[in-house]
């Protein structure tokens, strides 16, 4: 049986988490949560289901501001 590669739609919080420095605990801290909330969020990401909400306070507690932006065709 072939593995199948697991494509992320985005990654912004993990990449923002990284950048600065902060490990899954520490944002968890900042967001008021328990760890595995942090996870999930992450995951939904992943997956393409978070809410904008949630992705833009995830956001700006590390001080990164979220824009969107669409495209006319």
């Amino acid at each position: 049986m072939q593995r199948k590669e697991v494509i992320c739609l985005s990654t912004l919080i993990a990449d923002a988490r990284r950048a600065v420095g902060w490990s899954m605990r520490d944002l968890a801290e900042h967001l008021d949560v328990n760890v595995s909330s942090v996870s999930r969020m992450e995951a939904s990401e992943c997956d393409g289901t978070i809410g904008v909400g949630t992705l833009n306070r995830a956001l700006e507690v590390m001080e990164f501001n979220l824009r969107l932006a669409s495209r006319a065709p």
